[in-house]
């Protein structure tokens, strides 16, 4: 225990005396923290902790709001990358979220992410001349706000105005002045808000990362210590949070890093107006294979962990207008009718590595709750059209189709898109399938194949695009698949039952890849090349 309660050790004997004194006085505070620092609740007032919404995977950001992602580190978000697992790549970085209020998200580290002296050099030093708060905010030389956040990232970061404050058990220790700070580290006060979730010491402990444990953070038994950026009890000190969640209110040394090894634990805030979705950080944008059936229904999520796509149009910084000047409208026109197609023309899509066209299917009368999503187009190379399938389970009525450009990154990473470009949308009552006459039963499954090619020749004489949707059997044959390639207007929507498991593979007729070996095409042949749902039977 006297280890942990340490004093400041100095070379000059009048401050060693002080500090030694200081320290004989200081034990019960630090015990005491959890409870004594509530008082201090009144200079942070309580707000909303989150924005109520419904529970989907894929959310709509306006007017600065996120639904679902809740303060009091209740949810995370993933933004940046910074190397946690090794020094030689990064990986996503994973923030707790203590308040989602005023259009902002305050964004906590969830773990120690760097090792760092507060200060280079034993001397006196407040937060506003440190060098740990010329490194966090981008001084010169490497620094984090370069490292782990893009170009783009980085326009999203809001400017937060830092508030000097006393240590309130040490309150004659200089404080320093207010700062205007793109990343910073928290105060004792920010501690002790309740709102922001620090509702006991186990909410104050995090464990190193891997990287930081190499660069120096000690770790106690899996945890790791970290920098408040409040004074100490002397000038040349900062406080601490120790391995067990308890502050040491006397601090350490500014640069004490070989006896101790504190450790960087940022925290900033994000502005909601530069972001136009959150997605559950792993597979919240789900995708058909990008082209024309690339439309998923959204899915309900029940989860806690967010990633976000920012508004990339030029809105929010030079560095943030890659996908500026995209539009997007419809070539035909009319009323659809579900599982049939329309056309898209589309300008202004950048090409390259992850870009893509995409789609957002929602309702017109509520074009908040995205219930279809997909990635359309793949502009791997130039392109300035795509067809899109509408879900042939759709219900008729209006609806709008949000088409927008986006660098899609994958799961945990922030991906950028353009402004949407709305597309009014009638949808019919698809089609009842035809009902021939079924052939004379002769030779078994040949029966059945008959059956289906009248089905498809009545809806090639009905004209149109049509749909023709089959529930027999749970295979095809290579005459169907030919009739199909041969007809593109005609989509087959064929359900069945294999294995205890329910399938609906929707086939349009110009995606039918019909092979003269291959006779019959099996039920996951299906579903594998041309996808579809499933669920158990």
């Amino acid at each position: 225990m006297e280890k942990l309660l340490r004093g400041l050790k100095k070379n000059n004997s009048t401050k060693k005396k002080t500090i030694g004194k200081i320290c004989k006085t200081i034990g019960g505070a630090i015990l005491a923290l959890s409870l004594a620092v509530s008082n201090l609740a009144g200079v942070y007032p309580t707000k909303k902790a989150y924005a109520a919404g419904t529970r989907k995977a894929l959310q709509m950001v306006t007017n600065a709001t996120a639904a679902n992602i809740e303060g009091a580190q209740a949810s995370k978000v993933y933004f940046g990358n910074y190397y946690q697992n090794s020094s030689s790549s990064k990986d996503p970085i994973e923030w707790r979220v203590l308040q989602n209020s005023g259009s902002r998200l305050f964004l906590f580290a969830d773990k120690n992410l760097d090792c760092k002296a507060y200060n280079d050099s034993n001397t006196s030093v407040t937060w506003d001349s440190c060098t740990l708060h010329d490194w966090l905010n981008g001084g010169s030389g490497g620094n984090f706000y370069q490292e782990a956040f893009s170009g783009k990232e980085r326009q999203a970061i809001a400017t937060t105005s830092v508030i000097a404050q006393a240590n309130p058990y040490y309150p004659a220790t200089p404080f320093g002045g207010n700062t205007n700070d793109k990343v910073f580290l928290l105060s004792i006060q920010e501690l002790a808000e309740t709102a922001y979730g620090f509702t006991n010491v186990g909410r104050n402990i995090t464990s190193n990362t891997t990287y930081a444990t190499s660069q120096g953070a000690h770790d106690y038994s899996g945890n790791g210590i970290w920098w408040l950026r409040s004074p100490g009890s002397v000038d040349y000190s900062a406080v601490f949070v120790r391995y067990d969640g308890f502050v040491g209110l006397h601090g350490n040394y500014v640069d004490d890093q070989n006896d101790e090894g504190d450790a960087v634990r940022p925290a900033f805030n994000l502005d909601l107006s530069s972001v136009i979705l959150t997605s559950a950080a792993a597979g919240g944008k789900s995708s058909g294979n990008p082209g024309a059936d690339a439309l998923r229904e959204v899915a309900a999520y029940s989860g806690n962990e967010w990633k976000l796509t920012l508004l990339d149009d030029g809105t929010f910084g030079n560095n943030a207008n890659g996908h500026a000047g995209f539009s997007a409208s419809r070539v035909d026109s009319g009323a659809v009718a579900a599982g049939n197609n329309i056309t898209v023309s589309y300008s202004g899509a950048n090409t390259g590595s992850n870009e893509y066209v995409s789609a957002i299917l929602v309702s017109a009368t509520n074009e908040n709750n995205p219930l279809y999503y997909g990635r359309i187009a793949n502009n791997s190379a130039s392109s300035t059209g795509a067809d899109i399938t509408i879900p042939s389970g759709l219900a008729a009525g209006d609806y709008k189709i949000k088409v927008f450009a986006e660098q899609y990154n994958g799961d945990e990473m922030t991906d950028y898109a353009s402004a949407f470009g709305t597309i009014d949308l009638v949808v019919e009552a698809a089609p009842a399938s035809p009902a021939p006459t079924p052939s004379t039963p002769s030779d078994g499954p040949v029966d059945y194949f008959a059956d289906l090619k009248s089905a498809f020749d009545y809806a090639i004489t009905l004209g149109g695009n049509r749909t023709v949707t089959w529930n027999r059997d749970s295979v095809l044959n290579y005459d169907i698949m030919k009739l199909l390639a041969e007809n593109p207007s005609i989509t087959l929507a064929f359900s069945y039952t294999y294995e205890d498991m329910d399938y609906l593979v929707t086939i349009p007729g110009r995606l039918a890849k019909p092979d003269p070996e291959i006779p019959i095409y099996g039920p996951l042949y299906l579903y594998g090349t041309y996808g579809g749902t499933a669920k158990k039977n």
